[in-house]
């Protein structure tokens, strides 16, 4: 998929955003990936609006994402972007890019839950 053809509205699914998913290791030096000037983890918190965390991901952005962050967000010396899952009880969950120091994010899509890798 095409970074002009990813969108809000177009991106159903996960796998649309990232082609790689597995539990979050703490003791594991984690890859980045640089998008233009912007420098992305491979972090990924999945939450609810109302309840529990779900386990964090290792997650590897797709290269539309990483053309999408790369144009839309700001380089910011020495930060990171991580991404942030919210899960709501209807079944859809939406999907942010977000600033590690600073205050500020970036929403890429809202997806189907049932799509999100479970572990």
């Amino acid at each position: 998929m095409s970074a002009e053809r990813l969108s809000l509205l177009s991106v159903q699914t996960f796998g649309e955003l990232f082609d790689y998913a597995a539990l979050w290791q703490h003791d594991k030096k984690k890859p980045e990936f640089k998008a233009d000037r912007v420098v992305v983890s491979a972090f990924l918190c999945h939450s609810t609006a109302h309840g529990p965390r779900h386990p964090s991901l290792e997650i590897r952005p797709t290269p539309a994402v990483l053309e999408v962050i790369g144009r839309e967000m700001l380089a910011i010396d020495r930060d990171r972007i991580y991404f942030e899952i919210i899960t709501f009880d209807d079944g859809t969950s939406t999907v942010y890019a977000k600033y590690n120091q600073i205050l500020g994010s970036h929403k890429l899509a809202n997806i189907h839950t049932d799509t999100i890798p479970t572990f």
